[in-house]
């Protein structure tokens, strides 16, 4: 895969290979830990907790205030600490008239393998953040939620976050490796200097996957995310000068909460190795392998025909016809990507439904003509 350097060079040129629309936008082999080895957590207090995996630990602990927050996440091998404890617990929540929330903490829970960090607001919203560690993979699961607490509906929200930390000043050169969905799928190397900005883009208007690594240039550290969202997210650096906010934010959305209900932020996977870009990059591909990626259906790898078009007339006579021309070619799985669904992806997460119209139809004249060309046929749930 070409790189492309922005204004420094990154300590490695090799590259992943990346797949097409992949996992929700990560779309791009991803990282593990070649000599990692699995620590045990230590057992929570009252004002602290502590989990770990193959690589890295994670810690919560209780300020003055009694309110938790993120108090470390070191590379388990090398000790190197990546946060510093700046702030509690204090999730981005934002609505259409432009206010946001002021949290006050909740009672942490823990076991040996995940915590869950709880916080509440005077809008009568509830934040809620789950940690998991797994066993066999160098990556955290990390995911914020947010419950409407209130007896009424709550009014649009318009921004969420995924992840937010604050990064140690005295990082040093910091250079983020991301790359591109909008062009030949080149690695960048972009430099920090005050802010950065990395944007999943829009609705059939990619920019970058969710695959971000940021490397500590000098000290060969890296910090792995894995965005779990295929757009409308923004990763963003920023120099506080006492930290470095490490943000992870959903903003193409327009959500309002009936009460008691919830709204998730996509799941982001969090690690830290040591090495070079390749370990980086292996410590993601083992997580998505182990912990994300579905496993292998019985008969594949097929030869596979997808049609990824979004034709604005004859839809069904157009699909239809490729059918025998895909067998022709010894096809064995014919995909059918698009075209298929009621109104594309409407503003906000999971908003797909099947088209009423054609779509019945277009499936059963499918099922007959794959098993006349003898090619199997399949639709995106």
């Amino acid at each position: 895969m070409p790189d492309k350097v922005l204004g420094i060079s990154p300590a490695s040129t090799d590259a992943a290979v990346i797949t097409r629309r992949a996992v929700l936008g990560l779309g791009v082999a991803t990282a593990m830990l070649a000599s990692s080895r699995r620590l045990g957590a230590r057992a929570g207090s009252a004002t602290s907790a502590q989990i770990a995996n193959r690589g890295a630990i994670v810690e919560f602990s209780a300020g003055a205030d009694g309110l938790m927050a993120l108090s470390s996440l070191r590379n388990a091998a090398t000790h190197f600490e990546w946060v510093t404890r700046a702030g509690t617990f204090a999730p981005v929540v934002k609505w259409a008239d432009g206010t946001s929330a002021t949290w006050r903490g909740l009672p942490f829970r823990s076991t040996p393998d995940d915590i869950t960090i709880r916080a509440a607001s005077t809008g009568r919203v509830e934040a809620q953040l789950d940690v998991m560690a797994y066993a066999d993979t160098g990556a955290f699961r990390w995911q914020q939620r947010f419950l409407n607490a209130g007896t009424s509906r709550m009014r649009a929200i318009t921004e969420i976050g995924a992840l937010d930390l604050d990064l140690r000043p005295d990082l040093g050169q910091l250079v983020v490796h991301c790359v591109r969905r909008d062009g030949d799928y080149s690695r960048e190397a972009q430099p920090f200097r005050s802010h950065l900005e990395i944007q999943g883009g829009r609705w059939n208007a990619p920019v970058f996957t969710g695959l971000i690594v940021v490397e500590a240039l000098g000290r060969s550290e890296f910090l792995i995310i894995g965005v779990q969202q295929e757009r409308g997210w923004t990763f963003s650096l920023d120099d506080l000068k006492d930290r470095v906010r490490l943000s992870v934010t959903l903003d193409d959305m327009e959500k309002s909460l009936a009460p008691k209900s919830s709204l998730a932020a996509c799941p982001v996977f969090l690690g830290a190795c040591a090495g070079d870009l390749d370990t980086a990059i292996n410590v993601a591909l083992e997580h998505l392998r182990t912990r994300i990626l579905p496993a292998a259906l019985n008969g594949a790898p097929w030869v596979s025909y997808n049609i990824w078009s979004t034709d604005a007339l004859n839809v069904e006579k157009n699909i239809l016809d490729e059918i025998s021309f895909a067998a022709t070619l010894g096809v064995d799985l014919f995909y059918l990507d698009a075209s298929w669904y009621q109104g594309s992806s409407i503003r906000g997460n999971g908003d797909w439904a099947r088209g009423s119209g054609h779509t019945p139809r277009i499936g059963r004249s499918f099922h007959a003509d794959c098993a006349t060309c003898r090619t199997r046929c399949t639709q995106p749930a």
